[in-house]
């Protein structure tokens, strides 16, 4: 009984409220039973609104580069990219314009316990480094977003990312 009322005040003392807004309030990940079609992904994604009425909370960690022109990541179809923007939206992040590839990959969410979808960036921003920056899916209204966390993932602040040109061509 005892550790039954301690896991039920867990979240309440400790603010760790990630499974239940991560489902719930941003909409969720993408679970590897949702489909994606390739065709979702290409194009120009930047910030959108939800993003742009939190910029105050990423500039309270530090970061400067916060404009839509200044935060953009392209994915062409032969599976390479353009990357303008954090590789993560924390202190420790900085921000990269680098080219790259990308790709789309299952991985295993252990707060929701299950197989999600994410975008993996392999990014070349010198002859000697390789970046890897992950970013999540999720669907909303019938939109696919790509984001990220603002700082600590307990806190389920996000950093959404929509297509906003969709390349028709072979790109």
């Amino acid at each position: 009984m005892r550790i039954l009322l301690c896991f039920a005040l867990m979240p309440w003392f400790t603010n760790c409220t990630y499974i239940e807004t991560a489902t719930g309030i941003s909409g969720g990940k993408l679970s590897t039973d949702d489909k994606i079609q390739p065709e979702e992904l290409y194009g120009v994604w930047t910030f959108n609104e939800f993003t742009s009425k939190h910029i105050d909370r990423l500039k309270s960690v530090g970061l400067k580069e916060l404009s839509a022109d200044d935060n953009t990541i392209e994915i062409a179809k032969d599976g390479t990219c353009r990357f303008n923007t954090y590789t993560s939206f924390h202190p420790s992040g900085y921000h990269l314009i680098s080219t790259g590839k990308w790709s789309l990959k299952k991985t295993y969410d252990s707060a929701l316990e299950a197989e999600i979808w994410q975008i993996e960036f392999e990014l070349r921003p010198d002859s000697v480094r390789v970046v890897g920056v992950p970013f999540y899916l999720k669907r909303e209204s019938g939109q696919l977003k790509m984001y990220n966390f603002i700082d600590d993932p307990d806190q389920n602040q996000l950093v959404e990312f929509e297509r906003t040109f969709a390349k028709s061509s072979g790109d």
